[in-house]
């Protein structure tokens, strides 16, 4: 279905959208003309206690993945017990149900070549099952068990603590990842439910009970929906769910807590935590903006041009084509249900931060106060955003769970096609102004993760806050 026209597109990108006269490459592939992506019919369908279906054929494999999209998630968890949510869906994946204990769900999954996986996500959680069509039944059986009377038993819910443990003990090994965990929290405050991460003091005073307690009040049938693709028919899977949802009652709305709102206010910083590192990872920016902010669009295309793509933006061609400092540079603008963030990354050796840092600092500041952009660039840039949408549309389970998503945050039902159409609208003037609007390169947050003894002379930089490691 799509994958047959995803392949259709690539093979007119190698033939006709790139000069015959060389290999293409990724970047030709990109920012070649994009056809318009048309979202093929989902079925939905909701039961009468609330349960949500999303389903799109795939008869190409004989295959069934089903994914639920759980309304609760880490922006829920009561503060004294962060770590609540992923040990609940971890639970789910791995703790038994009522009728059957977790090494039996392990060994049925494993003699079906199955597949369970669970997440936490910060506005929802997920919990999936990929199996052979063959093995619907059983499939479903599971992962219905699973979500109407998960046992959480106790010897699984300690092998998960340990585990968090352990990942709380590694999270300072990659430096790009500590300095996104800093500047997300320097930027929301630590406490913020945008930015706090769970630590070991609070993963250790969840008890089985909490579990239990946290999803009676907070999962119920009419707070799932079910995403689904597979070799079968939909009517055939709804009889299926029916079967396995009898009896099952809804939650009614629930009191789970709604966030604070976050205030768009910050200061800039040159922020440093020295770490016995061989390159630093630097991360600068402030907050992006929220989700169905009219000017998205344009915003955009506007950091697809400063760096949106390693290749072919601003950063990338001066950082890491020009001048050698990075092998990966780029930006990202992010829109959320409450304010995002916006960055720009860079790894690069000690030696060269300082430069790094204002040679990033200089690009949007000259983009953000009126340098010139060529239609040929916005052009581009727009061809890429839009090009992207092929490879994320390309597997029916994806395409169905992204409709899910959509209508989870409150997109209309036709966004895909509204997306494209408003990308495709973008123009010059648009771009110069929201560079003006939304990117502010005098109030930058800087963090630098490296190490300081081998940074140089830091003075241009101005006043620099030294910072601790945050090692729970």
């Amino acid at each position: 279905m799509l994958r047959r026209f995803t392949n259709t597109v690539l093979i007119l990108f190698l033939f006709v959208g790139v000069s015959c006269s060389r290999p293409p490459t990724i970047a030709d592939l990109e920012s070649s003309p994009p056809p318009e992506l048309k979202e093929p019919k989902v079925s939905l369908h909701t039961f009468d206690n609330g349960l949500k279906l999303y389903f799109l054929e795939n008869h190409e494999l004989p295959t069934f993945e089903m994914g639920a999209l759980i309304h609760v998630g880490t922006i829920h968890e009561p503060d004294g017990k962060l770590g609540l949510v992923t040990l609940m869906m971890e639970g789910l994946k791995t703790g038994g149900s009522r009728t059957r204990t977790g090494d039996e769900i392990d060994r049925e999954l494993e003699q079906v070549a199955a597949d369970l996986s669970a997440k936490a996500e910060k506005e929802y959680s997920r919990l999936k099952i990929r199996s052979l069509s063959k093995d619907i039944d059983l499939a479903l059986d599971i992962f219905f068990d699973l979500l109407r009377e998960p046992a959480f038993e106790p010897g699984k819910m300690e092998i998960t603590r340990s585990r968090m443990f352990e990942e709380i003990r590694r999270r300072n090994e990659k430096p790009m990842s500590v300095a996104n965990r800093e500047f997300q929290q320097k930027l929301f405050g630590s406490d913020s439910v945008w930015a706090r991460q769970y630590k070991e003091e609070t993963v250790k005073v969840i008890t089985r009970q909490d579990l239990q307690k946290f999803y009676a009040q907070a999962v119920g049938p009419d707070r799932i929906w079910l995403a689904v693709s597979g070799d079968f028919s939909f009517d055939d899977l709804t009889a299926k769910i029916e079967k396995r949802i009898a009896g099952w009652a809804g939650r009614g709305a629930g009191d789970l807590p709604k966030p604070s709102p976050v205030k768009k206010e910050w200061e800039a910083s040159v922020n440093l935590i020295s770490m016995p590192v061989n390159q630093s990872a630097i991360a600068l920016g402030h907050f992006g903006d929220k989700r169905f902010n009219p000017d998205k669009y344009a915003v955009l295309a506007a950091n697809q041009i400063l760096g949106g793509s390693t290749f072919g933006s601003r950063l990338g061609d001066r950082i890491r084509t020009e001048l050698g400092l990075a092998y990966s540079v780029y930006s990202d603008f992010s829109f959320s249900t409450d304010y995002g963030s916006f960055r720009m990354l860079t790894g690069t050796k000690t030696a060269s931060t300082v430069e790094v840092i204002q040679e990033s600092k200089k690009i949007l500041k000259s983009l953000a106060e009126g340098a010139d952009i060529t239609t040929e660039e916005l052009e581009n840039a727009k061809n890429v955003i839009l090009n992207q949408l092929i490879f994320q549309y390309e597997d029916p389970f994806e395409i169905v769970s992204q409709r899910m998503e959509f209508d989870y945050f409150g997109y209309p039902p036709d966004y895909l096609v509204l997306y494209q159409r408003e990308i495709r609208k973008v123009t010059l003037d648009q771009v110069r102004d929201v560079l003006q609007r939304y990117y502010f390169p005098d109030k930058l947050i800087v963090m630098i993760i490296g190490d300081r003894a081998q940074m140089g002379d830091l003075s241009p930089l101005g006043a620099i806050q030294e910072l601790p490691l945050d090692n729970d």
